[in-house]
């Protein structure tokens, strides 16, 4: 018997002109003899060792399109046969998500699959057969695993139907490589979605670099680092490769700026490992990632680092993406159609391929052209290009996307000129006598000293383009002048991303895949946060309202249930789609955004008039006239056609009152008289955001009448039916438009009397902030938390804060026996189930109702079978702060159709010093705790059933202990639970009283918080995962930075039959009262 590398079955393309190993395992000892025939046969003879073990090493065959047999015999009898086998030119596709994406799920997938049929290239995908996310991470193979290669199978693009199961972008590049190619062309996949560099490098080459340190997590004694590099890289050794394209970026983006600090160096690592191990020339082709779906600057951080790469790396070439297609949305709406899986891969295939093909194949450099240095002079910036041979306004409007500032670091949108080789300056619609050099200047900026190009979320509106030597149109890359600094970029005077150009984005992966949600489109110091409306469906119409927020501009959208896996959407049903909108206080409507299903996108400006819409202007005098249509502005010379807002604001931007101004209108019934008229203007302008708009119409003299009318019942001036879309061909009944998710307002903030404030989201109930004084009267936030809705579901601790159901704490191996039946739960620490699974309350979107200041209360109803539990269970929580003392007080209800078992509780981590950057630990924090006894766990958190004393030992609180007094004594307890995790069992005279359970102090502040509560026990945590992770406004989270009490019923009660039972059976009612008192010290 014989097993080799899985790599090699039939029709497999091995890489010409490069010596490579086939290993395998067989008889230890035994002779191996591997064949290699075509026309005539080469034989290959190697000695397996003691293990079995062995490697045939084959020289170089040249490429063509012959086809081979490799024949293996074991001591004379042949064992295995191998047809099929070409030699050509293969690519290693390695990352995630992006490369990962099936060739179904993009656009055009039928029409690629029809181009290529008779392509001659080949691809495989290596299936996950170890590393598979199991929903706590990928713990897989581990470095002693040493386990070779699973086996592959290698198709063809005449199979269309293996070929649309296969990776799409790998498909799409492999058949452009084979269209200027002699040899066949392979492409093998290795991607995995969700993966990050931590995944693909052994465990050790992280010690330096603490940021992705912290991100890795440990399961049961596995570690997620390197998981994906042993299972899929390593076995590999030998194998030779022209190259490997590198897709991966998506998770380094959301893990924020301090692993975006520590990516290029690793990624260096990464190139060098893979070239020691692997054969062939091994080019590296680095994929940026797209630009949607992330709310921080996080992703040119990501797609520089390709840059940095490109530069320390001969044979590496970064591919840009942010001038392509960012199309996301494909019109069945099936699929993965999330926002940073973009569906238009074509034509990033093909520039993928043209970078590859004249770099590494022609050997003819070509490279996106850079700015390759700045001067400054004269109040202007000077900017000289590399790498291309002319530079261009790729829309052939004015440069966009530059930004200046002084020594203060604030940037501002700078206008951007040409200018020629003689110095002298050309206006951008004049004709271009320059090649490669650009001046930027700025009238907010006298003395510039910084510059950047591109540099923030949304830079596909940048349209700067050059020509290489080669021919190939390129992008000008992203530039900034600092590339150490990791942090975000501000723009003092506009969003470039929203202000710049006709469009409008939907990123709405913050909104959990449905609902509905609006975006800021501009906020000082803040760009891009996400939040939460308040939808609801009447008769066949759709109500938005939109949280009154008073210094934000915002984008408000319906998204349907898009994002979720294989779920359609149901838009598409819809003849006509009518919304009204509301507001909680009066509020200025700039315009209204449609995406539809097929990705089309609608803009309503009904203010501004503009092309082919409404007129909701009320003149306050004769200069413009009620029902017409303001088309262009002209001032000092320059026209500027008038579309949206945004043009509005540029035509007239700075001008002074008594500057004349000629506005070119369009009247009578179809729109189509025209006339000119000059105007003086009436006021200055000077606007700085979307919402000082009315700046304009005061200087036009126009009355402006685009105000929201409160909730209250009044009259909107938008009545149902005024805004009718054209959404799909069919006309179904609006019921059979179903929404998966509907959002109430996300946050719901409780005052009472004394001036305490707390934050609470609908998601997973979880607690935002908690605002309470310290001995001298001074607020702060004295719980870990986020400050938007994307940070809160996207957290690095899911149960930060949360309310935790179905069965808070953990239950052994996930299963337990409940009148005779086994149930079965999801796994999600080590080999036990935590805190109801990873979908757990925690992860759900509860109804909610704020009836008064003080109170909100939640409802949500968790499925039979929800996480494996069995029966239908409603759950009530109210949240409500007592007016005359700090309490904030939480009560549970829950009823059930089945028997079932509930251990509700609120996960809160606590420091009464406040949130800061970083957050001190609570160790010189003192808290005593209630309680004579507490239950042991073993290695893995599990009860091992004993109740045992606490007295004359680490775990003592009843009298007042610091935290970190005793907590890393040699304690075995403390050792299993890497600190303290441990349920105290709690002193009561009757089951089900009211009392204290614990008490904390910090010392410092004076704060003081105690816990009451009705349960049996109380889970005290101090914060030992806390991984050093960010929160609200910059604070940072890092290890025992928090204290925990949960109250609950004992851990693993559902298989220790002598705890206190937390069975609920139909009829009977669940009930739980717990109570965070906050106060100082006398």
């Amino acid at each position: 018997m014989i097993k080799i590398n899985g790599y090699f079955t039939d029709g497999c393309v091995i890489q010409a002109d490069s010596e490579f190993s086939i290993a395998g395992k067989t008889a230890p000892l035994a002779e191996v003899r591997a064949d290699l025939c075509e026309k005539e046969t080469l034989s290959f003879c190697v000695r397996a060792d003691e293990n079995g073990d062995f490697s045939v090493l084959i020289p170089p065959i040249k490429g063509g399109l012959s086809t081979y047999s490799l024949i293996f015999y074991v001591d004379g009898v042949k064992e295995k046969t191998i047809r099929d086998v070409v030699f050509g030119d293969v690519w290693l596709g390695a990352g995630q998500s992006n490369l990962e994406l099936k060739l179904k799920y993009l656009s055009d997938c039928d029409k690629a699959t029809e181009e290529f049929k008779n392509s001659a290239f080949r691809f495989a995908d290596l299936p996950n057969t170890k590393s598979a996310y199991n929903g706590a991470g990928f713990f897989g193979l581990q470095q002693e695993d040493g386990e070779p290669l699973a086996e592959v199978k290698w198709n063809t693009p005449d199979d269309k139907s293996a070929a649309l199961e296969t990776a799409g972008f790998s498909f799409l590049f492999a058949g452009e490589m084979q269209k200027h190619s002699d040899y066949p062309v392979g492409v093998f996949n290795v991607a995995v979605g969700g993966s990050n560099i931590t995944h693909w490098l052994p465990s050790e080459r992280f010690d330096n670099f603490p940021a992705f340190r912290s991100e890795i997590k440990v399961c049961d004694g596995k570690t997620e680092a390197g998981s994906l590099y042993y299972e899929k890289i390593r076995p590999l050794k030998g194998l030779a490769f022209r190259g490997v394209v590198w897709y991966l970026g998506e998770s380094v983006a959301w893990t924020g700026a301090p692993t975006c600090a520590e990516y290029p160096p690793l990624l260096i690592e990464l190139i060098d490992l893979y070239r020691d191990l692997l054969r062939g020339t091994m080019d590296f082709l680095l994929m940026d990632i797209g630009i949607e779906g992330y709310d921080e600057f996080s992703v040119n951080f990501v797609n520089e680092a390709n840059s940095i790469a490109q530069k320390a790396r001969n044979g590496v070439i970064r591919c840009p993406l942010f001038d392509l297609s960012q199309k996301w949305l494909i019109p069945d709406g099936k699929g993965t159609c999330h926002p940073i899986h973009l569906v238009e891969k074509r034509e990033h295939a093909g520039r993928a391929a043209d970078l590859c093909r004249l770099n590494f194949i022609e050997n003819k450099p070509a490279r996106c052209p850079e700015i390759s240095s700045v001067d400054y002079k004269d109040g202007k910036a000077f900017v000289r290009l590399s790498d291309c041979v002319r530079i261009f306004s790729s829309d052939g409007r004015d440069l966009f996307g530059f930004a200046l500032a002084g020594n203060d670091g604030k940037f501002v949108a700078a206008d951007a000129k040409f200018v020629g080789n003689d110095g002298k300056f050309v206006a951008a619609d004049a004709k271009i006598v320059g090649d490669r050099e650009i001046v930027v200047s700025s009238p907010y900026i006298s003395s510039p000293s910084r510059l950047t190009y591109g540099f923030f979320l949304y830079n596909d509106v940048c349209n700067l383009a050059a020509k290489t030597e080669n021919g190939l149109i390129l992008p000008v890359l992203p530039y900034r002048d600092k590339t150490e600094y990791f942090g975000e970029l501000f723009y003092e005077e506009f969003n470039p991303a929203f202000f710049a150009r006709e469009k409008m984005y939907e990123n709405s992966f913050g909104d959990l895949g449905g609902g509905a949600g609006y975006r800021d489109c501009y906020r000082a110091s803040e760009i891009f946060g996400s939040k939460l409306a308040r939808v609801s469906y009447g008769d066949g119409e759709v109500i938005l309202s939109i949280p009154y927020d008073p210094y934000a501009s915002c984008m408000a959208g319906l998204c349907p249930n898009i994002l979720r896996v294989n779920q359609p959407h149901y838009l598409d049903r819809y003849d006509k789609l009518s919304v009204t909108l509301k507001a909680e206080k009066p509020i200025t409507l700039i315009g209204i955004h449609f995406r539809t299903c097929d990705g089309k996108q609608f803009f309503i400006v009904p203010q501004i008039n503009g092309n082919k819409q409404r007129n909701y202007q009320i003149p306050a005098d004769k200069s413009i006239n009620n029902g017409e249509f303001i088309i262009s502005i002209t001032r000092n010379g320059k026209k500027t056609n008038v579309y949206m807002t945004v043009d509005l604001i540029t035509s007239l931007n700075h001008a002074k009152k008594g500057d004349a101004v000629t506005v070119e209108l369009a009247s009578g019934e179809n729109k189509n008289e025209i006339q000119k008229r000059e105007i003086i203007l009436r006021a200055d302008v000077e606007c700085k955001n979307l919402t000082e708009v009315t700046k304009v119409y005061d200087a036009l003299g126009v009355g402006y009448a685009m105000r929201l009318k409160t909730a209250d019942g009044a009259e909107t001036p938008f009545k149902t039916g005024d805004f009718l879309i054209k959404i799909g061909e069919e006309n179904a009944p609006y019921e059979q438009a179903t929404f998966v998710y509907t959002f109430d307002d996300a946050a719901h903030v409780l005052k009472n009397k004394t001036g305490m404030e707390v934050c609470i989201t609908n998601y997973g109930g979880r607690i935002a902030s908690i605002m309470v004084p310290d001995k001298n009267g001074k607020y702060a936030n004295v719980i870990l938390g986020h400050d938007n809705i994307d940070h809160v579901v996207n957290s690095p601790e899911p149960f930060l804060n949360t309310t935790i159901g179905r069965y808070g704490n953990r239950i052994a191996k996930g299963k337990f026996t409940l009148y005779g039946e086994e149930h079965n739960l999801t796994i999600n620490n080590g080999p036990n189930s935590l805190h109801g699974g990873p979908t757990g309350f925690h992860a759900r979107v509860w109804d909610a109702v704020q009836p008064d200041p003080t109170t909100v209360v939640f409802n949500y109803t968790s499925a039979d079978g929800e996480e494996g539990f069995p029966g239908n269970l409603e759950v009530e929580m109210t949240y409500r702060l007592e007016d005359e003392t700090n309490a904030l007080v939480i009560e549970y209800r829950a009823t059930t159709d089945k028997a079932t078992v509930v251990n509700l509780t609120n996960h809160g981590f606590f420091n009464l010093a406040g949130i800061a950057n970083p957050t001190p630990t609570v160790l010189n924090h003192t808290i005593t705790i209630n309680a004579d006894h507490y239950t042991p766990i073993d290695e893995v958190s599990i009860p091992t059933g004993e109740i045992l004393k606490v007295e004359g030992t680490p775990m003592d609180f009843r009298t007042p202990h610091a935290i970190g007094e005793r907590i890393d004594d040699k304690f075995q307890q403390l050792v299993n639970g890497a600190g303290y995790d441990h349920c105290y069992v709690l002193n009561k005279t009757e089951s089900g009283e009211l009392s204290l359970a614990a008490s904390y102090t910090e010392p410092e502040s004076g704060r003081t918080m105690e816990v009451y509560t009705t349960e049996n026990g109380v889970q005290l945590y101090t914060g030992n995962w806390l991984g050093g992770f960010a929160g609200a406004h910059g604070a940072t989270f890092p290890a025992r930075s928090a204290v925990c009490f949960e109250a609950q019923c004992f851990p693993d009660t559902p298989n220790k039959p002598h705890f206190p039972s937390a069975v609920l059976l139909p009829g009977d009612e669940y009930q739980q009262v717990t109570i965070y008192k906050f106060g100082v010290q006398e």
